[in-house]
């Protein structure tokens, strides 16, 4: 910058910044995600065909008092929840996203494509465009995956347990373990409460 124009005649710099993660997929990666996805809807359809009809159906848990206790806990907490330290640097992230079309790492990875978590980034971009991006706001999307964990866990435990699982103390039981999980970890805009709920879905499902 400090040379004369003669003597920059000529020089070209080019900025190439950390993109390690950026790619576009190939034809054959899309057919082979096609094909996942065709082949998951035919067992899906097979599954239905083949377990429906007649037969003793699946227990669904009946509604108890620890289910209120939950969710006010759970609202209450998106008020009186700490902060987490990662709520500002994934709420920025998804607020980038607007501009830039992408979750990137803009905190300290040069906005570098952020994989592979990040489906609950590109949920919370989405909400924070609907209402805006004020903390009580956001909330609302962990919020929900608390308690849609916490609704699959009870259905869960009245397919595993049946009986068992209509005894006063195991809502009581859960509702505390639940608890316990999301107010310590769950209020968080970072992904894990997204991936905690999917866990819970697929013990469910491999249950049934």
């Amino acid at each position: 910058t400090a040379a004369a124009p003669d003597e920059a005649a000529g020089m070209r710099v080019a900025l190439r910044p950390d993109a390690r993660y950026q790619s576009v997929p190939s034809g054959l990666k899309v057919a082979l995600l096609v094909a996942h996805a065709l082949a998951l809807a035919v067992t899906l359809a097979l599954a239905a065909r083949t377990w429906s009809g007649p037969g003793r159906p699946f227990p669904r848990p009946r509604p108890h008092p620890a289910d209120a206790v939950v969710v006010l806990a759970s609202a209450t907490w998106v008020v009186l929840g700490p902060l987490n330290i990662d709520d500002s640097w994934y709420t920025l992230m998804a607020r980038g996203a607007e501009a830039s079309g992408y979750i990137g790492n803009a905190i300290y990875q040069f906005n570098v494509t952020e994989n592979p978590f990040a489906l609950s980034q590109y949920v919370l971009q989405a909400w924070g465009s609907l209402g805006g991006w004020g903390l009580p706001w956001l909330r609302l999307v962990p919020l929900a995956y608390g308690l849609a964990t916490y609704a699959v866990l009870r259905w869960l435990l009245a397919v595993a347990l049946d009986r068992v699982a209509r005894r006063p103390l195991v809502p009581w039981a859960l509702a505390g373990a639940h608890l316990l999980w999301f107010l310590g970890y769950g209020i968080t805009l970072r992904p894990e409460p997204l991936i905690v709920l999917g866990t819970a879905v697929t013990w469910l499902l491999v249950e049934l």
